[in-house]
């Protein structure tokens, strides 16, 4: 397997076994497949740790996938036009509660009720909004999408199946009018203002709508009949027309490992304008549970439990094409797995996070700072805080105990799994680590005569009781 590998950012010889083994059950899964060729990244705490490719890109002239190749995103795109949409957001020159009506006039479209009100754009952005999954058109026999004044004058024939908020419902239609909203604010063609804002500022120089020059010689061919007799015919070119916004661009696992990073909060410098943090990770809040919480979808990003750890991501699927690319915000990383037949990439990506996570957990608990040993000597003047507090607006107790060095706050008649350890912050006051007050302060109050006589915690009051 080639590889380019940034040794200097992956010390930890944990982390180093995990990329190996991942390296190697990466040539596997892509042999056990059928798959021509394979790409992937794995960025940790905002560095790409690896990058490389096995088999082929162009299997017939003997041109290998690597970190550089060129693959269409697919439905990936969606998280990139939502990227957009939020920077449009923080701009102030749309709402994410925006009916579309606002910008697409006439809105005709088909409704299960006649009370059903237009969709806004944080519902589409969620899959959220109802709308019928494809255009009234046979592009997917064709190969060829409309234009998008050829979708806006058969907007009629359109149909929301379900009115917005009752269920999650994927659209790929939804997404072209959402890119078109884009070029309406900002009075610019999508692509030129997604190449432009996004994808220069973040460095990602290899990704394209319409790839040219060099960065074409790199695009992997797609082979929608590849299997155990080899990877058949590469598949026809596709006319995107107006699914640009929904699965138009082209980029490289390399590339796509920067947008990783900076949507777990690592951008380059000079970043800053392309979005917000904050508004980064509300991309990336649940907008959409289902009802068994198995997962759901946030605003562009889908989200779901991978190796026991909240994550979100996106797939993207073509004829002879799959990608996936998922990001786990508790561990700083995020993954990329592209291919060029089949539609594997979701569960080999999910397959290299499981592989990884448990080493990266590991090393980012050796760099937390040490807590003080067991059994370590408190400071004296702990002890006078020990005991029961009642609170001065409820029969809630709460009861202080010391034990093994450390100052613990447990509610009377709760688990004693669920102490609250007291972490020193200055004379009398502590920060509440563990539980719902995660971060909040507790003090103490001392009267004149140094007697501990009260307790208030994240500002609720109470008395020391006996």
């Amino acid at each position: 397997m080639a590889d380019t590998a940034r040794m200097d950012a992956a010390s930890d010889r944990d982390v180093q076994s995990a990329l190996e083994y991942a390296k190697a059950h990466l040539a596997c899964a892509r042999e056990d497949r059928d798959i021509p060729g394979l790409s992937a990244a794995v960025v940790y705490h905002g560095e790409t740790l690896w990058a490389g490719g096995c088999g082929y890109a162009d299997a017939a002239a003997g041109r290998p996938a690597a970190a550089d190749t060129v693959y269409p995103l697919a439905s990936i795109t969606k998280v990139v036009t939502c990227h957009a949409l939020m920077r449009l957001r923080d701009e102030g020159k749309l709402q994410l509660d925006d009916p579309i009506s606002r910008f697409i006039r006439p809105f005709p479209v088909k409704r299960p009720s006649p009370d059903t009100p237009d969709p806004t754009l944080r519902q589409i952005a969620s899959h959220t909004a109802g709308f019928q999954r494809e255009t009234p058109f046979e592009c997917w026999e064709t190969l060829v999408f409309p234009g998008i004044e050829e979708l806006l004058a058969a907007l009629a024939e359109v149909e929301l199946v379900f009115p917005p908020l009752k269920q999650f419902k994927y659209s790929n239609i939804a997404y072209a009018l959402l890119g078109h909203v884009v070029e309406l604010v900002t009075g610019r063609a999508y692509t030129e203002y997604v190449e432009t804002e996004i994808l220069a500022p973040l460095g990602m120089p290899s990704s394209a709508f319409e790839p040219q020059g060099e960065a074409a010689a790199r695009v992997t061919k797609r082979y929608p009949w590849c299997d155990e007799k080899g990877p058949g015919e590469p598949g026809p070119p596709l006319s995107v027309g107006c699914f640009y916004p929904v699965g138009g661009l082209c980029s490289t696992v390399e590339d796509m490992a920067r947008f990783a990073a900076f949507h777990l909060g690592h951008g380059p410098d000079g970043s800053g304008s392309v979005l917000a943090r904050a508004s980064a990770r509300e991309m990336q809040t649940p907008v959409w549970v289902q009802p068994d919480g198995s997962g759901g979808h946030a605003i562009g990003w889908g989200w779901a439990k991978t190796a026991g750890r909240f994550a979100v991501g996106h797939s993207g699927g073509l004829p002879g094409l799959s990608t996936d690319l998922r990001l786990v915000p508790e561990l700083d990383l995020a993954t990329a797995v592209f291919t060029n037949g089949g539609g594997v990439a979701s569960e080999v990506n999910t397959e290299l996070i499981e592989i990884l996570a448990p080493a990266f957990a590991r090393a980012r608990k050796r760099r937390e700072p040490k807590k003080p040993k067991s059994g370590l000597p408190a400071p004296a003047e702990w002890s006078a805080y020990v005991g029961k507090y009642e609170s001065v607006i409820s029969n809630q107790e709460l009861e202080v105990h010391l034990i093994d060095g450390q100052l613990l706050l447990r509610t009377v008649g709760t688990r004693l799994a669920d102490v609250v350890t007291l972490e020193p912050k200055s004379e009398h006051t502590f920060t509440l680590r563990g539980g719902a007050s995660e971060g909040d302060v507790a003090i103490f109050e001392v009267d004149a005569a140094g007697a501990v006589v009260g307790l208030t915690t994240a500002t609720y009051p109470f008395r020391r009781k006996g």
